[in-house]
């Protein structure tokens, strides 16, 4: 893993754009001052000596000094913004808990709300300290989702939507 040392001595951080540049020539084909990282999946990783590094939990380390020991949260969802300012530790459940867009899965496209086809209507319902508390059924899916909206701000202070 590395180093507090090693990361100050490798890669140059510029905390207000989130960026990574190489202070030292990492290889021949790249050239010190170059930016670093490639985006995978969305979040941008950063290969080094053999192991590949979230370039968020990087700058955590570049600015904190420590590994972080939990998750670290992007505050406004975007995985590739690896400004300091948007990078916050949380734990599996608060990381959970900013979600703002479902599952690959999620039939309908739409957090917090299920359909019921017996009585054909929505429901709502949200997640609070790993348990599901219900909010209501509603008959437009848009009446459903706002109400697990209010419920969410209502009930995680973490979240940001």
């Amino acid at each position: 893993m590395i180093t507090f040392e090693e990361i100050k001595k490798t890669f140059i951080y510029d905390p207000e754009t989130g960026n990574f540049f190489w202070r030292i020539k990492p290889s021949k084909r790249f050239p010190a001052g170059m930016k670093a990282g490639s985006l995978v999946d969305g979040y941008i990783r950063i290969s080094h000596k053999g192991k590949t590094y979230g370039a968020h939990r990087l700058a955590w380390l570049y600015m904190h000094g420590e590994h972080p020991e939990h998750q670290i949260d992007h505050i406004n969802c975007n995985p590739s913004d690896n400004r300091i300012e948007n990078l916050r530790k949380a734990t599996q459940l608060e990381n959970a808990q900013n979600r703002r867009y479902p599952q690959k899965n999620n039939s309908h496209g739409t957090l917090g709300i299920t359909f019921d086809p017996i009585k054909n209507l929505w429901r709502a319902r949200v997640t609070v300290n790993g348990k599901r508390k219900y909010i209501g059924k509603y008959k437009l899916k848009e009446d459903a989702y706002n109400a697990y909206v209010e419920a969410k701000r209502s009930f995680h202070t973490f979240n940001t939507l």
